[in-house]
């Protein structure tokens, strides 16, 4: 069987709470669509600058 190479970008371009706790500490939020529509503009701008 050939080896198949690629990369993961899990959680790069798609947020996920299983896979960054931190990003969503202090909140109820699941995915990054909730995380969007319940964080305040500045602490969602600060978050997302840290992570990426």
């Amino acid at each position: 069987m050939k080896r198949i190479k690629g990369v993961n970008l899990g959680n790069w371009l798609v947020l996920e709470k299983w896979m960054n706790p931190t990003m969503f500490a202090g909140t109820e939020c699941e995915d990054e669509t909730w995380f969007c529509r319940t964080l305040p503009q500045e602490l969602k701008m600060d978050r997302y600058h840290q992570h990426r």
